[in-house]
């Protein structure tokens, strides 16, 4: 392999290592990663390679004292080689449309730009219309869904998520407190 095909290719990886912000990762984390993943780099040239991708993509760098944290801009067009087929863009808009309720605002957040992203690719397709000519039809009785304050979901999905026991008391005005 040629030093550049190396290097495109371990700075492909860079890129897909970095999460998404709120989530990050350290210059070190990037590159125990890459050493994981069988690329035989120095710490100082994966620094190289994060200063490079950051001028040309949608990079954040938080700075702590000596340490540097990479993220993706959360608000950063969703980058996909190859790109998102039509079948993965109806899963996306099937997802968003029945399981958003399942999903905790964090997991949420994380998957907008993939819901975005899959609107684009379906209404450039011959699936545009999919989901006004599909549904999904319940055979129970369509009752009407509990109104829950997100603050609450939030503390049950993350309990649910650590697997850990939580209290959570009804009060007389039919509140939840947790």
């Amino acid at each position: 392999m040629t030093a550049t095909a190396a290097l495109v290719q371990r700075q492909w990886e860079v890129l897909r290592l970095i999460p998404r912000h709120p989530r990050e990762l350290t210059t070190a984390e990037v590159h125990a990663r890459l050493h994981a993943n069988g690329y035989r780099v120095n710490k100082r040239t994966v620094e190289r390679d994060l200063l490079e991708l950051e001028r040309l993509f949608a990079l954040l760098c938080r700075v702590k004292g000596r340490t540097h944290c990479w993220s993706w801009d959360s608000k950063a067009d969703l980058t996909e080689i190859p790109g998102m087929s039509v079948d993965t863009a109806l899963t996306f808009a099937l997802a968003s449309e029945y399981l958003k309720p399942l999903f905790p605002a964090a997991v949420l957040d994380n998957l907008t730009p993939y819901f975005t992203r899959a609107k684009q690719v379906l209404s450039a397709s011959n699936f545009r219309s999919w989901q006004s000519k599909v549904r999904l039809i319940d055979r129970g009785p369509n009752l009407l869904p509990p109104v829950i304050d997100p603050t609450v979901r939030e503390v049950v999905f993350q309990a649910l998520i650590d697997g850990v026991i939580f209290d959570a008391v009804v009060l007389d005005h039919g509140l939840v407190e947790v």
